[in-house]
């Protein structure tokens, strides 16, 4: 997917790929449940947004110094992270990722 103008919601995937090359100031999140699979999205430096990640065999690569986390546990197979960039309002759009191997890339676009 090149261009993402909202929001995006998968509720059961499986052995998927989604790739985000571009967003825009309405973007209002990103809701992934599901296995198998992988997700990139790269996302304007000056947008803020909240994390929200529960996998198990997974992975979130992120710009990590960057984010203020309330919950980071790495427990077995299971990976848990609860956060927002830092200076992120309340009502800022949420990236919520839930799932059994499924690995998260947010990289920032400049």
């Amino acid at each position: 997917m090149e261009n993402l103008n909202e929001g995006i919601f998968f509720k059961k995937a499986f052995d998927d790929h989604l790739e985000v090359e571009n967003t825009n100031s309405s973007f209002s999140g990103l809701e992934f449940n599901g296995e198998h699979s992988t997700i990139k999205i790269d996302l304007p430096e000056n947008l803020y947004y909240h994390v929200d990640v529960d996998v198990e065999y997974g992975n979130i690569d992120m710009i990590r110094d960057e984010f203020e986390l309330n919950k980071h546990v790495e427990k077995n197979s299971t990976l848990t992270l609860l956060g927002k960039k830092k200076g992120t309002p309340d009502s800022a759009p949420i990236i919520k990722v839930k799932g059994k191997v499924v690995n998260v890339d947010i990289e920032k676009k400049s």
